[in-house]
């Protein structure tokens, strides 16, 4: 039952882009598969719940656990393309939450497992701009 509802969820949201539609399928499937249902839906959830509060809603201090708990869970599967796109997402809420020397470390730990990893090149990519933001950011707060 979480499966179905979060993958309708993802139809509201990606091809209707009815995000608003979407967020209360993910946070109903997400009480379903609380607290010990599949470890991937667990992440994928708490990961969209977490980027709806952080770019709709705009309020990223509330974002922040979301994005934590689909990390710790894409760690415990030892998944390194999931924990570098975790930490990624991670410090894209950090820094939109001010919270810079956070960003700069967690961005830059996805730099270094994706190179250290042999990941695609959009990982390395992706994390690296990232730390690139982190560090603009972190620099112009002093």
């Amino acid at each position: 039952m979480p499966e179905s509802l979060f993958h309708v969820g993802l139809v509201r949201q990606v091809l209707r882009a009815d995000w608003d539609g979407s967020v209360p399928l993910f946070r109903e499937a997400l009480s379903l598969a609380e607290p010990d249902g599949d470890v991937n839906l667990r992440a994928e959830l708490h990961r969209h719940v977490g980027f709806h509060i952080l770019l709709k809603d705009q309020r990223p201090d509330e974002a922040l656990p979301y994005f934590e708990k689909s990390l710790e869970l894409w760690r415990s599967l030892d998944r390194s393309g999931w924990v570098v796109s975790g930490l990624v997402a991670l410090a894209r809420c950090e820094s939109l939450a001010g919270r810079h020397d956070d960003a700069v470390a967690h961005s830059g730990q996805a730099v270094e497992l994706a190179r250290r990893e042999g990941l695609r090149q959009r990982y390395v990519t992706s994390a690296e701009e990232m730390k690139r933001i982190a560090e603009a950011r972190q620099l112009g707060r002093d």
